[in-house]
């Protein structure tokens, strides 16, 4: 019975994870790439702005001594982080150094939204983009479709299941994010969320309000 529900367990996996070491490459492009086209339209310079006394450093964060911030939040500073980050993802997007430049890339982009998250703007847009940061950062997501594997001409070495595995969670992330996310909705709304009744002020909060994270102009 063991060895039946093994091999069909298995023989799921291997036909739900179909990756390969292009694919992983791809979403590693795909995903260092949107941060680093999000970070070069960031005005960096506009943080630098607020007044350093409402920071509340949250998490990890409280381990920097305020001297850090001080010195952080200028525009100097911030200038000098903001070029840094375009650097590391520019190198994790182009696939050079990858192994060294996605967890530098993580680092980074973490401690900006935790930076951003200390001055009281607390939301979910970017979670399900940091969680395949994650995951990017520890699997051999530079083998192909990487300028790292165009200097070194060869082909990947590792096990399909290296690639594989990968793939599959960040599926599985996704799926996860965007269910958990309906069932939130349905359990606070219920079915008058999808009444044709709300969808018009759905799109009038998130095209027009120009408050919104993720406003839509043209909307």
């Amino acid at each position: 019975m063991n060895r039946w529900v093994d091999h069909k367990a298995v023989t799921w996996f291997r036909r739900s994870c179909d990756g390969s070491a292009l694919s992983l490459g791809v979403a590693r492009s795909i995903v260092h790439g949107t941060f680093l086209i999000a970070t070069l339209v960031t005005s960096f310079s506009a943080l630098a702005q607020l007044p350093i006394t409402i920071l509340r450093p949250t998490g990890l964060m409280k381990l920097f001594p305020w001297s850090f911030y001080d010195q952080l939040l200028t525009p100097s500073g911030m200038f000098i982080f903001k070029s840094v980050m375009v650097v590391s993802l520019l190198l994790s997007t182009a696939g050079l150094f990858t192994s060294v430049s996605t967890k530098l890339s993580l680092v980074l982009v973490v401690f900006y939204q935790g930076l951003v998250r200390s001055f009281g703007h607390f939301n979910h847009d970017e979670m399900l983009a940091v969680y395949l940061l994650v995951v990017l950062a520890f699997v051999p997501c530079g083998d192909q479709f990487s300028l790292d594997h165009w200097n070194k001409r060869r082909q990947p070495n590792e096990p399909k299941l290296a690639y594989c595995y990968p793939v599959l969670l960040m599926q599985l992330l996704m799926a996860w994010v965007y269910f958990s996310s309906a069932l939130v909705k349905l359990r606070v709304a219920g079915l008058k969320y999808l009444s044709p009744d709300n969808f018009p002020v759905l799109a009038i909060i998130h095209s027009l309000d120009n408050l919104h994270d993720t406003s839509f102009q043209p909307g």
